[in-house]
């Protein structure tokens, strides 16, 4: 295999055998090397393997950014695999590696990035955000810096973008759809949710999976008992205007009409909270 690029003394381009465009890292592949050098394969200790559209931002990428921050990517993705057991896309070193170089950067120049989901992310999910803690710590203690915990919030996001192989627009709509109808039940009931009970996760996953199958356009298939809906009804004056006003909603914001059998089993979920 022959270096077909120098990024530094540490990180090379090259072809594989079966003829793929790869990113080889390693102490050293690159010291003294020039392109159409042989690359030695036994100071390789990781292999890049990019998607055609991504191969400019990958370049782009290498060429900016230490290789430390690339470290810092791959520890953080193994301990998510770990703890997820999951297999995450391989796509996430470059964002991710990306994140921290910039959020780093950004600490350092005294700029902060509020992140305005951040409770909705910690909340929805929980192990991704325990693992981004942990991504925190190890960030803060290699690099010298002190990340606010909003970062801890996008690093969450880059692991279930990559567990879920969904995009990260697919997440964002998730947490707005899950934030919105959060506060019309908070301004209808004038409360303040327990995020910790066992009601209030029951209703967070319900509205995320509520919201993942109408953003994937998947149709719900579910029966009703005859009546449930007056039912409910009946056992609180509020619940109709709530789920109205949640209905009014996601239909502006996300041109969607939850069906009869939607609307029933949301409003169990909020009795239940309730």
């Amino acid at each position: 295999m022959r270096i077909l690029r120098v990024y530094n003394n540490n990180i090379v381009a090259t072809k594989t055998v079966d003829d793929r465009e790869a990113i080889a890292q390693g102490a050293g592949i690159g010291f003294g090397k020039k392109p159409g050098d042989l690359l030695d394969q036994k100071k390789v200790d990781k292999y890049y393997y990019i998607l055609s559209e991504h191969q400019n931002k990958f370049r782009e990428l290498f060429e900016e950014t230490s290789i430390e921050y690339f470290q810092l990517a791959e520890k953080i993705i193994e301990k998510a695999k770990s703890d997820l057991q999951a297999d995450l896309s391989n796509q996430i070193v470059l964002g991710l590696s990306d994140h921290i170089h910039f959020a780093v950067q950004r600490e350092r120049e005294g700029i902060r990035l509020p992140n305005l989901m951040l409770d909705e992310i910690r909340t929805l999910y929980q192990e991704e955000f325990q693992i981004a803690l942990w991504s925190l710590d190890l960030i803060n203690e290699t690099m010298e810096v002190k990340l606010p915990l909003d970062e801890a919030g996008y690093i969450a996001l880059h692991i279930v973008n990559a567990s879920m192989g969904i995009e990260a627009e697919s997440t964002s709509n998730i947490l707005m759809f899950t934030k919105g109808v959060l506060d019309v039940i908070r301004s209808s009931y004038n409360i303040t949710l327990d995020v910790n009970s066992l009601d209030t996760s029951r209703l967070l996953t319900h509205l995320k999976f509520l919201a993942y199958r109408i953003f994937s356009k998947e149709q719900l298939k579910m029966n009703v008992v005859e009546g449930m809906y007056e039912l409910l009804v009946s056992k609180d004056k509020k619940l109709k205007s709530c789920i109205d006003e949640i209905d009014v909603f996601i239909m502006s914001a996300f041109d969607y009409q939850i069906s009869p059998q939607e609307r029933v089993y949301l409003m169990i979920h909020i009795l239940r909270v309730l």
